[in-house]
């Protein structure tokens, strides 16, 4: 995220590719570029070596200098409706040469269903992937569950019986996914619950949307994670 990255990407980007047509740069997360090292990749961006192409992926495009946006073209990628998750499903079973069982389609649209409205192409894959090659539906319906989806609804529903920490502390354990994501998939989840409960249930939500509403962008987001969810419970 510094300058020195953004010398080595300026300095590279000048070079014609040893193979292929064009030199592709693909950098996530752009916002979290230093001041500099936006500075440093500004003068390339105006004026890109033909054979280069970068793309810019962000979760926060407020934070991105007008500059560099003047500079791009913007595309908002946006998740999928149940639908279109559907179709998705089919799609990669077409291309990949493997079947799922509508039951077990249903399982992996399930596994959305009780937390959002809409869903992720790459936790679409990730469900695939598990039952691609499991022929017992009970068997991959149950690895479905497992799935770390699965164990974040466990944990907002903890957070939302106001476990004892001990019990949330162990499901916190189980689970391996980014805590980005486990962060977004708590607000979503909360939100659904505050917008279809009342009294003390939405209480709660509000209360611990508030605890999960700053985005985790630091290296020790673990543990702002255990630190949120240790503050949704204590009394």
């Amino acid at each position: 995220t510094g300058i020195d990255d953004a010398r080595k990407i300026k300095e590279a980007a000048q070079y014609v590719p040893l193979s292929g047509k064009f030199k592709i740069y693909i950098i996530d997360e752009i916002h979290r570029l230093s001041k500099n090292a936006f500075d440093s990749l500004l003068k390339t961006l105006e004026e890109p070596p033909k054979h280069c192409y970068f793309v810019f992926a962000t979760t926060d495009l407020s934070k991105v200098p007008a500059t560099i946006k003047s500079r791009a073209k913007c595309y908002e990628v946006k998740p999928f409706t149940q639908q279109e998750a559907g179709d998705f499903i089919k799609f990669i079973c077409r291309k990949e040469g493997f079947r799922v069982s509508p039951v077990v389609r249903q399982a992996i649209l399930a596994s959305f269903q009780e937390e959002r409205d809409y869903c992720i192409p790459r936790e679409i894959l990730v469900a695939l992937d598990m039952v691609r090659n499991v022929e017992d539906e009970d068997k991959a319906k149950e690895l479905i569950r497992a799935n770390v989806r699965y164990n974040v609804i466990n944990l907002c529903r903890a957070l939302l019986a106001q476990e004892k920490w001990p019990v949330v502390a162990k499901i916190l354990s189980e689970l391996n996914d980014d805590p980005e994501q486990i962060r977004v998939q708590i607000v979503g989840y909360m939100n659904k619950v505050l917008l279809n409960s009342n009294g003390g249930k939405a209480d709660l939500a509000a209360g611990i949307i508030n605890n999960f509403e700053r985005p985790y962008l630091s290296y020790g987001a673990n543990g702002i994670l255990s630190k949120d969810c240790y503050y949704s419970v204590k009394d």
